[in-house]
């Protein structure tokens, strides 16, 4: 049985307290920029010289950091967040890729919560190659202000789908429905797709699923490009990149990260 409240397991978690924020109007709504210089402290993060090969901590975390476990994934508390109350969901056994059962605990938690859960692949901004999700206390309307337009993406009648139209520069699914339905139908999407790396957020009742081309769309954002800026909270690791960021170059960044749209 899933928790009631995922966030009340952990009584003490590090706290989320950007160096500075702003805020930018991006694609006729509204994105925030914080600058959160510990986050270059994360082991395994996305840069250039990444090894191919490094050791993977997810064994170790799950062990020592565990909050509550049940069906084959568990909680744990993130040491380098970027929301005010933030929580990692894994799957238990060694896999890359979510089905739709997990897809499905993270939704109801996100719901429970009336938050968010954000995932990326690795080439997407994972700098820990095992199944993990972010589940976040709280929404943001970045996404929720962008128009739509209906597209046939064969997933079947319970779910709507809807793909996310100009301005965005990038190719963007919506995905609505019921809990039950949305997580196998986003499952499904997941194995079809062409790219290597995804990007996906699920929020107010919508998966968001962004098909990926590049991990690192530099100079536009120098650092890796994941669910959390599509999500609409920009997370900048140097103070200089957060301040010379401007909406043309926000828009250049989600365009060379995601596909043509």
């Amino acid at each position: 049985m899933l928790p009631h409240d995922p966030f009340a397991l952990a009584a003490t978690t590090p706290a989320f307290e950007p160096a500075a924020r702003r805020v930018l109007e991006l694609h006729g709504s509204r994105v925030e920029l914080c600058w959160i210089p510990t986050r270059s402290r994360r082991a395994g993060r996305a840069h250039a010289a990444r090894p191919p090969f490094p050791p993977c901590r997810a064994e170790q975390i799950l062990d020592q950091e565990s909050l509550w476990s049940a069906d084959g994934v568990a909680l744990t508390p993130n040491i380098h967040p970027f929301a005010a109350r933030h929580l990692l969901l894994w799957s238990q056994t060694p896999r890359r890729e979510p089905d739709g059962a997990f897809l499905r605990c993270g939704f109801e938690m996100a719901e429970r919560s009336e938050g968010t859960l954000l995932l990326n692949s690795i080439g997407a901004a994972a700098s820990i190659p095992w199944l993990h999700g972010h589940l976040l206390g709280e929404k943001l309307d970045y996404l929720e202000r962008l128009p739509t337009e209906p597209v046939d993406a064969m997933l079947g009648p319970e779910v709507d789908v809807r793909r996310i139209g100009a301005p965005f520069p990038a190719f963007l699914l919506a995905v609505s429905g019921p809990i039950e339905a949305v997580a196998p139908a986003v499952e499904d999407l997941l194995r079809r797709r062409t790219t290597p790396a995804f990007s996906l957020v699920y929020t107010a009742g919508r998966a968001f699923v962004m098909p990926r081309s590049i991990e690192t769309p530099a100079p536009d954002f120098p650092q890796a490009l994941g669910s959390a800026e599509l999500w609409g909270r920009w997370c900048f690791e140097e103070e200089s990149a957060f301040a010379a960021a401007n909406p043309e170059s926000l828009d250049r960044a989600l365009r060379r990260a995601g596909l043509a749209t």
